[in-house]
Order: C-alpha cells, then sequence, then structure tokens
C-alpha cells in the first residue's frame, strides 16, 4: 500500500480501524515531502508500480505533486479523497472515498501491499 500525503486523521483512521485487524504481513509506505526531488519522484513510481493499493490524500498534496496525481489516480488501484465536490478527478476516476472503510472490502486478502 502506498499512502499519498496522508493527514493524521487518515493515519490514525488507518492504524484503528483497519492495521490492528490485519493479520497478514504488508508493506506501506507514505509519501508527503514538501519540496520537489526528481530521485524522490522516481521512488514514489517504482513503489506505485508495485503495490496493490494506493490511498490519495487531494486536498493535502503539495502542487508540485499535483501533475503526477493525476495520472496516478487515473489507475484503479488509486483510492482519493477530497473535501471538495468539484474535483477534475471526479472525471477520470470513480474511485473518490471519504474514510477508509472500503479497506475492509478489498484488504483481507493474503499478498496486499
Amino acid at each position: 500500500m502506498l499512502l499519498l500525503y496522508p493527514s493524521k486523521d487518515l493515519l490514525n483512521e488507518l492504524q484503528d480501524k483497519f492495521l490492528t485487524h490485519f493479520e497478514d504481513d504488508s508493506n506501506i509506505y507514505l509519501y508527503d515531502k514538501e519540496v520537489y526531488s526528481k530521485e524522490e519522484l522516481d521512488w514514489v513510481l517504482k513503489v506505485f508500480k508495485s503495490v496493490d493499493i494506493v490511498i490519495a490524500d487531494v486536498d493535502n498534496t503539495q502542487p508540485f505533486f499535483k501533475d503526477i496525481l493525476s495520472y496516478i489516480i487515473a489507475k484503479n488501484k488509486t483510492y482519493w479523497l477530497t473535501n471538495s465536490q468539484e474535483s477534475v478527478y471526479n472525471h477520470i476516476s470513480k474511485n473518490k472515498v471519504y474514510n477508509l472503510d472500503f479497506l475492509s472490502k478489498t484488504g483481507g486478502h493474503s499478498g496486499e501491499e
């Protein structure tokens, strides 16, 4: 699993509602850098290709990351959160979520990253 710019509330929800009940081994990657780095962006893309689930908190994303975010959100494995009702991402993805309840449906099988 890759978390992109998660809020503190989102991290707490992940810990309290999902990880405490998940018995399989899993890898969780986090990216929340405030300053652009080509090497780190290359790392994000490499990790993105290897994980099963991506969760992006659009409202916390840094401006330099917005261009790559469109690519990431367009993929079926990406779930995204925003408080905006009129997001352009609504046109490229139906995976807008309001919390992490969807993980109980997608994350219960073995081998999940």
